[in-house]
């Protein structure tokens, strides 16, 4: 109980430390008009248990952070049609049964950019922290994360991310 509760803080403090550093710093392709309006292409059903991306450019990644962490929180399923670039790519991070793929999902990756090299740095350190192994091999395999945005296509995909199911749950 000690550990934990002499832990507990530091860990939440580290959080809001991310957090607060990583806000309005990192700003990919397109702007986002609220933390919870993420995607600019998404499609829920009734039940909100699936959200589908159809073309999502990305943008900041401390929102896409905290949207990845409510879409894990809430259980979701995140349904990938189309591209899906930049800082949307965190949602890969989600665990294996909460993600599925279409036909025709792809993935952009580049290197965050925002204020500062160092802002930077902690971006790129913290996306190749979440992404799964899978993802971090492939962008080791083809330069890292650079300027210029690199695609993982369907087929690359689809071998480590499960086929979505006809309808519209996953």
């Amino acid at each position: 109980e000690f550990i934990l509760a002499k832990t507990l803080p530091r860990v939440a403090i580290f959080h809001l430390f991310v957090v607060v550093t990583l806000t309005g710093c990192f700003q990919s392709i397109g702007s986002i008009q609220s933390p919870l309006d993420i995607a600019r292409d998404y499609q829920f059903d009734n039940s909100n248990a699936t959200k589908t991306i159809r073309s999502d450019q990305g943008g900041k990644i401390v929102r896409y952070a905290l949207d990845v962490a409510r879409t894990r929180r809430l259980g979701q399923t995140v349904r990938f049609s189309g591209r899906c670039d930049s800082a949307c790519t965190l949602y890969l991070s989600l665990p294996e049964d909460q993600i599925c793929l279409m036909p025709g999902a792809s993935f952009g990756f580049h290197a965050p950019y925002g204020s500062s090299p160092h802002q930077n740095q902690m971006a790129k350190e913290y996306l190749m922290k979440k992404y799964p192994q899978w993802v971090k091999d492939w962008v080791v395999a083809n330069g890292g994360l650079k300027a210029n945005i690199r695609r993982i296509g369907h087929a690359t995909a689809r071998q480590h991310v499960r086929a979505c199911k006809d309808g519209i749950n996953a």
